[in-house]
């Protein structure tokens, strides 16, 4: 694994998983170690024709707080879909209150058939967990532009989208995105609570762009 991936050291215990079609994780459906997974039937009935299919592996830390891997497949019958559902479903059973979070990452790889984080990340992107798409997200980097700093990152995000600076009722992400083999993503927990709701932490965005930017200059 590459050398940014200390940051799955941080994730915590598998928790559960959740999956979406065309990128709609406000309506995504949540799969835990105790429910059954659906039918190819349901599956079907669910995804209709839709194409684009994504499955999220959730974390959670000591302190409580959700973090995520995804990944995305574009164009897969129904009982692809179906399969890697009952397979990912599976994996998490087999995951039950480990705390080994890259091991759980390398149980998700061998059981699906992909190798993840496998090169440099292609984006970095902040949103609302869940609220991607209502909310709006932000791209603050990508691949071949220099390592913003925190002024840079703030100006960004206060241009081009300025909601994420106000409380939300989930937390807000920073997600590091790779395009190869296939989409897949890291989302990193960037929020601090504000009563019930949480806002973003520039601080905590930081620590996680900086050793991208140390990683570069390596």
């Amino acid at each position: 694994m590459m050398k940014m991936n200390p940051f799955l050291e941080h994730l915590g215990k598998v928790s559960h998983l959740q999956y979406a079609a065309n990128g709609q994780w406000e309506q995504a459906i949540a799969l835990h170690v105790t429910d059954e997974p659906p039918s190819e039937r349901v599956i079907a009935s669910w995804l209709g024709h839709r194409t684009d299919f994504a499955l999220e592996v959730f974390f959670a830390n000591e302190e409580g707080q959700s973090q995520f891997l995804g990944i995305r497949w574009r164009d897969l019958p129904v009982p692809r879909v179906a399969a890697i559902v009952r397979c990912s479903h599976r994996v998490l059973q087999s995951l039950t209150g480990s705390t080994d979070a890259p091991a759980a990452v390398a149980a998700f790889e061998q059981a699906l058939g992909i190798r993840l984080m496998g090169t440099p990340p292609d984006f970095l992107e902040v949103g609302v967990s869940n609220l991607w798409k209502s909310i709006g997200s932000v791209v603050i980097w990508r691949q071949g532009e220099a390592i913003p700093t925190r002024n840079q990152l703030l100006d960004r995000i206060t241009e081009r989208a300025p909601q994420l600076l106000l409380e939300h009722p989930n937390a807000v992400m920073l997600e590091i995105g790779y395009a190869l083999p296939q989409p897949h993503w890291l989302g990193l927990y960037a929020s601090r609570r504000v009563g019930s709701r949480y806002q973003l932490e520039m601080d905590a965005l930081l620590r996680f762009v900086m050793p991208l930017a140390e990683e570069r200059q390596s």
